[in-house]
């Protein structure tokens, strides 16, 4: 055990010292001893209050470091002594500081930790804050990306163009290739999807007009780009319902392309919207535009004309001058259609659309006999004494004689597509 050479005075039961009530009301107390003023008592208790708290010093001292604490005038060595008692008294009894309790707390530069008994230093805040400034914050919903066309790219996320795009810039035609290239130059080919819209005016947006499948009017346009330049890229066009151009097709265009350059294809899409005959290789109206048709009513539909051999107008009605290049109907009112012979010789020295008055073919009916009077037989073509008898033919006798030579029928009104 260390030894402590400070010793405490005066402290034993009954030592002849001043009470302590005495002491505190000692005018001696402030000013101190004057000569021959002081009692053995009152020296006692000065000495022992000044030795009793260097002897506590001392054994802390000694106790602490496990050292001898010697009174040789080393003031030196105590200070030191007491500074290393000190601070192994700190280290060993102050608990580490946490957030529910007081106490030693140790610097950290760390800015991964998770502990909570290290307190950063400087630099520590420092390097968070450098980190901090190069995020994104979340109240500008990505407002404050420096960079969006790189982000998107990265992120492999849509991105939409220019709010609106003038596609060339002045009314005119482009090529396919010329199309693809102005998406590149809008950086349409680095991204996974993107998207832009041309502006409604004619004047500042060109057309394609080699997609082999009508001509895409860019105005107004909605343009979406698909993989990348040089893989398998595909572009869809979704255009306007309406444009300047007469070749303008209307409706939705997809351009797909291989790893080739220049090596794709423009496909038209289509729906119930669009669809027209030529589409799905019907008949064209265009087609029937001329050919007599059957109609049962007496009044005429719209787009079509009474066969009933009137002129029409050749300027208004280009396709059916094709069909009638004379500018007038045939009149099909009351009349047949006869299948034009064209050589087969059983209605020859007859032109198409010819007209043909009725006729009854060349015949012979067989004879027979009358015995008038005497009974001498009376054959057809021989002469009858006038007022001797009456001969009738079958057709007077069954009442089916008429103006015509006719089968049966029904009537139709005949019309035709006009256009």
């Amino acid at each position: 055990m260390a030894n402590n050479e400070f010793k405490p005075f005066a402290t034993a039961a009954g030592a002849n010292v001043t009470s302590q009530s005495e002491w505190e009301s000692l005018p001696a107390l402030f000013g101190g001893f004057t000569s021959g003023k002081a009692s053995s008592a009152q020296i006692n208790k000065a000495v022992r209050q000044a030795s009793v708290i260097a002897s506590v010093v001392a054994q802390f001292i000694a106790d602490t470091n496990d050292a001898d604490v010697l009174d040789n005038g080393n003031i030196a060595a105590l200070q030191q002594s007491l500074l290393i008692a000190l601070q192994k008294n700190a280290a060993g009894n102050i608990p580490v500081a946490s957030t529910t309790a007081a106490g030693i707390v140790r610097l950290s530069s760390a800015t991964n930790s998770d502990a909570e008994t290290l307190a950063a230093t400087p630099f520590a805040v420092r390097s968070v804050m450098q980190n901090a400034d190069g995020r994104l914050a979340k109240n500008q919903n990505g407002a404050d990306i420096p960079d969006k066309v790189a982000f998107a790219k990265n992120a492999q996320v849509p991105h939409l163009g220019s709010s609106w795009i003038e596609f060339g810039g002045s009314a005119g035609n482009w090529t396919t290739s010329q199309f693809i290239d102005f998406l590149n130059s809008l950086g349409a080919f680095d991204h996974l999807y993107f998207v832009c819209a041309g502006t409604w005016s004619f004047s500042a947006n060109k057309k394609i007009s080699d997609t082999n499948c009508g001509h895409i009017e860019l105005a107004g346009a909605v343009v979406e780009v698909f993989a990348s330049r040089f893989n398998l890229r595909t572009v869809r066009v979704t255009t306007m319902s309406s444009s300047s151009d007469p070749l303008a097709i209307q409706g939705q265009f997809v351009y797909v392309e291989s790893e080739t350059p220049g090596s794709g294809e423009w496909r038209r899409e289509f729906n119930t919207k669009n669809l027209t005959a030529n589409d799905i290789g019907a008949v064209q109206i265009s087609e029937i535009v001329g050919m007599p048709q059957p109609w049962p009513l007496t009044t005429i539909p719209a787009g079509w004309l009474p066969c009933a051999g009137q002129s029409f107008d050749t300027s208004a009605y280009p396709i059916l001058t094709t069909r009638y290049p004379s500018g007038v109907l045939p009149d099909l009112r009351g009349e047949f259609i006869r299948g034009w012979d064209n050589g087969r010789g059983i209605d020859p020295s007859r032109s198409n659309l010819s007209g043909q008055a009725f006729a009854t073919e060349s015949h012979t009916h067989a004879g027979g006999s009358l015995e008038v009077g005497s009974g001498t037989p009376l054959y057809v073509g021989v002469g009858l004494q006038a007022g001797s008898a009456t001969m009738y033919s079958r057709t007077s006798v069954n009442n089916n004689a008429g103006t015509e030579t006719r089968p049966r029928n029904i009537a139709f009104n005949y019309i035709v597509r006009a256009a």
